[in-house]
This record gives C-alpha cells, sequence and structure tokens, in this order.
C-alpha cells in the first residue's frame, strides 16, 4: 500500500537471500513495454505441499509475534500457544471437520516471488480494502504468503496477462523444504541461465560467489 501510493510501473519482490544476475539497466529494459505478471502459481491442492496446501488455512495456527527484541517470556508464550494448537485446536477442528475457506474461491499458491505491474498491484490493494472479510480469513494461518496474492490475482484481478515463472534462478536439486545455498561451483550454471535474479545466497557459507556477480554487474 505505501509502495503503490508512488504509483510505481513495476513491483519487484525479492529478499536479502538473493542477488540481481543483470544490471539496473538491463533490468529495466526487460521490463519496459511489458505489462505481463511473473509469478508462480498452482490451483490447490498443490501437489508438492502437505494436504495439497489446506492445512495452512484451514485451521487456526495461533503464534506469538514480536517486532523488535524477543525475551525468555515471549519464547515460552510462544511454545504454549503452539502446543496448545498443535495438540488441542487443529486436532479438533479437524474432527469436526471444520475449515476456515471461503465458499465459492478456488484457492491458488506458489513462490511469494512476484514481478507485478503497477496496475496488478493496484486492483491487489483495491479487492483487500473492499473484501475484509477474505484478508480477516488469513490471520492465524501458516506460510500463507504463498497462498494469499496467488488467490487474489488468479481469481479477482482482471485485464492481465499471467506468466506462470519467477524470473529467479532456484535450485532444488536437493529435494528439501528450501532451495540449496548456491555456492562458486554454480556460478556457471547461473551464468547461463536468463533469468534476472537468483537466490539462495549466504555470505556465511560462500561469500566468493556473490562477490563474482556483483562484479559482473559492476556493483563493486
Amino acid at each position: 500500500q505505501k509502495a503503490n501510493e508512488k504509483k510505481y510501473d513495476r513491483y519487484i519482490f525479492i529478499s536479502g537471500a538473493d542477488i540481481p544476475l543483470k544490471s539496473n539497466l538491463q533490468i529495466k529494459i526487460f521490463f519496459e513495454n511489458n505489462e505481463k505478471e511473473y509469478l508462480s502459481f498452482s490451483e490447490f491442492p498443490v501437489s508438492s505441499w502437505s494436504n495439497g496446501g489446506f492445512d495452512r488455512i484451514d485451521y487456526f495456527h495461533a503464534k506469538s509475534l514480536r517486532r523488535g527484541k524477543i525475551n525468555i517470556f515471549d519464547k515460552l508464550f510462544c511454545k504454549i500457544k503452539n502446543k496448545i494448537n498443535q495438540k488441542i485446536l487443529t486436532p479438533l477442528m479437524k474432527s469436526l471437520n471444520l475449515t476456515r475457506r471461503i465458499n465459492g474461491i478456488k484457492y491458488f499458491g506458489g513462490a511469494n516471488w512476484m514481478d507485478l505491474t503497477g496496475k496488478c498491484v493496484s486492483q491487489i490493494i483495491e479487492y483487500t480494502n473492499k473484501h475484509k472479510k477474505f484478508v480477516k480469513k488469513f490471520r492465524y494461518t501458516i506460510n500463507a504468503d504463498e497462498i494469499f496474492f496467488q488467490t487474489i490475482i488468479c481469481n479477482f484481478v482482471k485485464g492481465i496477462i499471467k506468466e506462470n515463472v519467477t524470473l529467479r534462478y532456484i535450485d532444488w536439486d536437493d529435494f528439501s523444504d528450501s532451495p540449496r545455498i548456491l555456492r562458486k561451483e554454480d556460478y556457471k550454471k547461473i551464468k547461463a541461465s536468463k533469468y534476472l535474479f537468483a537466490r539462495k545466497f549466504d555470505s556465511s557459507i560462500d561469500p566468493e560467489i556473490m562477490n563474482m556477480l556483483y562484479k559482473d554487474i559492476g556493483f563493486v
């Protein structure tokens, strides 16, 4: 919402574990006169997610979230709430066949790394402002940032062209729940790709690959 006040042409969502593979100018040129929305999306059930992803949104996942430093009492409170949720609340909802889904909506999920146009972002914000019930349904869910936006975009955003790709080089070769940390030996494969960004990197594991990629685009 805050960024949308500036009415930008393109919104690119990256994290601190990402590195651009192209220069700012190359990225700008790629998106010029390009009205496509780049995101990954699959209609539920998503085959690679537990129970197709429904467990993420169907049941309450109470957590103790705090801004800033977390003290020992916050940690204890969080553990207690999670235990109550795992041992009592979620099993009770499952046994009673209670879910929090909104009837009539097709749910979609995918990675939360997106490259969206201003037109798309404005419609997302307009929808959330008008449909508070939808937003409220996502309270006390888990990993719902990979569902919330895809569901809105695939159901309610009009007049857009969706491209089912994230424009990011990601290595899932070890079949874990999280992408592997990229290293120097991945350099050739990364450079051979046509993506705009790559993830994930960790300076405490291999800072050399990061410096190599930054040098390629003139950052160092």
